[in-house]
């Protein structure tokens, strides 16, 4: 009944078993090696054991067997194993010696286990842990010792394999992140879920990031061990970074070009905003200002440019480009001219879903261009100026010259007419030297000069024709003012065109006035008169070359008077309400 038994056992165990002789030999090969192999127990009979290892096993195999039969337990090993039909499998044995009475040691008893399938799947695990930089390990809590996978070796950039321990596992760790895993730690023995980002120092200094986390295994109420996965992060580190960087580079690119981009969710109605375009719209970054369309364009568009933002935006819903100039209004109240570009995204059904792009503030380029025209039209003007005046300054003095000779034989009305024709000849004299001084500045000395007794001056030239117009004149002067360095005629002719325009302003009669104070090391002076006043229209191109509200006017005088203050660093700026008068204020630096 026991022969059956072990009979039975034999024919259905799925394991190898196998004895080997003192020569190396087959003694014995149970039935299950041709399910596992393909050879029949008889032809290994008598056979080298050696024969069937992979040859690069033979040596570990021999040293296995050789501590077998010195009497050691080396438990379990592996090796690979030749098939019939050439490959190798993997085989974990167990070895044992056995004694008899008459053979003395050297036989061998084995048991092996086919393991390639699992082999197969931890070769695939070493492999995918490589291949995501993820290593695995083991924390043996009661015996404070580590279990690492070969990627955890790899990861922390050691070769030797060597079984772990915490302290030196820690010594890895960067300074300034130890104490963090420390504390990660020990809230594991008190039950939490172990879970921290740190650096590891590979020992050839090299730098890298993890990120660990581990689950926890109780016995009983004690934690007994954790396991968990460490990953290798750095190169996701470096281009979160770089990441980082880049954006932080666009918002300083965007500010400074004054750029923004915005995105509006059409099926939702909702709209993201940058935060240059908020710094654009004069709010705080982040503040929620606006919730759809129409509340932006109701709330930060000028009224006059609604109908057009509504329009194009309406074109760029069915595929037209959304490419527009407006004024946007900003939330203290002053106005910025802006250049949107967006693009128009659509769903597989052809409906619009999102409309989104960039903002810029061209409201100092937009300036630019219009100092560049101005600049332009100056130096036209010049060069105009230079070939006008020189072409009528020759016939000029010639007619003056015959005018002056005829007036003095003339009696009469005739007297009267030469009278006229000098006077005329004077004026058109006048804007010959305007229109030169425009186009090549004479060279000036500037001097130390008290500006109180140049607008004397000016005053006693001007007071006659002032009285005759019914206008009073009223100069309250600071005795202190400080001295400026000037070139005095130029200032005389800039006074000069004040007073006069505002006389001319003045048909009916009134009063001009003028103070001065003292202010950031210069003096002010304000010339205000009681004219009507100049429409906002008008006031806008005052300056320009050839502009005049004047019906008799040159268009030259203001911008001639501009050009003499900016020689001396000054300033002159014209305010005027309609109605009520104008006021222009001067200012120069003081010596």
């Amino acid at each position: 009944m026991t022969s059956d038994v072990y009979g039975l056992i034999e024919q259905n165990i799925q394991d190898v078993i196998w004895i080997q002789t003192t020569d190396g030999a087959f003694e014995y090969v149970s039935p299950s090696v041709y399910h596992l192999l393909g050879y029949q127990p008889f032809e290994l009979i008598g056979t080298s054991i050696w024969k069937m290892v992979h040859p690069q096993d033979i040596e570990y195999l021999d040293d296995a067997i050789s501590e077998v039969q010195g009497g050691k337990d080396v438990g379990l090993f592996t090796c690979r194993v030749r098939h019939r039909n050439g490959r190798y499998l993997w085989f974990e044995n167990r070895c044992k010696v056995i004694h008899s009475d008459t053979v003395r040691g050297g036989r061998v008893l084995g048991v092996a286990r086919d393991i390639t399938d699992r082999k197969r799947m931890e070769d695939r695990l070493v492999w995918a842990e490589r291949i995501a930089h993820v290593g695995s390990w083991e924390w043996d809590v009661l015996e404070s010792a580590l279990s690492w996978s070969d990627e955890m070796y790899r990861i922390f950039g050691f070769d030797d394999y060597v079984p772990i321990s915490v302290s030196r596992f820690l010594a890895h760790v960067h300074p300034s992140d130890r104490s963090r895993v420390i504390e990660s730690i020990q809230h594991v023995n008190t039950g939490d879920r172990y879970s921290v980002d740190f650096r590891v120092i590979r020992p050839s200094g090299e730098l890298r990031y993890v990120h660990a986390q581990g689950e926890i295994v109780y016995e009983g109420q004690a934690i007994r061990t954790v396991f968990g996965s460490l990953q290798d992060i750095t190169e996701y580190k470096r281009i979160e970074e770089a990441l980082r960087t880049s954006k932080d580079n666009l918002k300083l690119a965007q500010k400074i070009a004054h750029l923004g981009h915005w995105d509006w969710d059409i099926v939702n109605d909702d709209m993201y905003w940058s935060d240059e375009v908020y710094r654009l719209a004069g709010l705080p970054p982040g503040e929620r200002a606006i919730g759809s369309l129409a509340e932006f364009v109701d709330v930060f568009v000028h009224p006059e440019d609604r109908a057009y933002v509504n329009q194009s935006v309406t074109a760029a819903l069915c595929g037209s480009p959304y490419d527009l100039e407006y004024r946007a209004l900003r939330a203290d109240g002053l106005y910025r001219l802006v250049h949107v570009i967006g693009e128009t995204a659509f769903n597989s059904d052809g409906e619009a879903i999102r409309l989104f792009g960039t903002v810029q503030d061209i409201t100092v380029q937009r300036q630019t261009e219009e100092l560049l025209r101005t600049s332009e039209k100056l130096s036209v003007a010049g060069q105009l100026a230079a070939g006008i005046a020189h072409e009528i300054r020759n016939p000029l003095t010639v007619l003056k010259g015959f005018v002056q000779i005829l007036s003095c034989k003339a009696q009469g009305k005739d007297k009267q007419y030469f009278g006229l024709m000098k006077s005329e000849l004077s004026r058109i004299e006048a804007i010959v030297s305007e229109l030169l001084f425009l186009a090549k500045p004479q060279c000036t000395t500037f001097q130390r000069q008290d500006i109180r007794v140049i607008l004397d001056e000016v005053l006693t030239l001007l007071g006659s024709e002032a009285t005759m117009n019914c206008i009073s004149i009223s100069a309250l002067l600071d005795s202190d003012l400080p001295l400026i360095n000037c070139e005095a005629n130029q200032l005389k002719q800039v006074f000069i065109n004040i007073i006069k325009n505002a006389i001319e302003a003045m048909p009916d009669g009134g009063q001009i006035s003028i103070s001065s104070t003292i202010q950031n090391g210069g003096v002010c002076l304000r010339f205000t008169d009681e004219g009507e006043g100049i429409p906002p229209q008008s006031l806008a191109k005052i300056g320009e070359p050839f502009y005049t509200t004047k019906p008799d006017g040159t268009g030259l005088g203001v911008m001639v008077s501009q050009k003499i203050i900016l020689a001396h660093n000054g300033t002159m700026n014209i305010s005027s309400l309609v109605g009520q008068g104008t006021t222009v204020t001067v200012f120069l630096p003081a010596v």
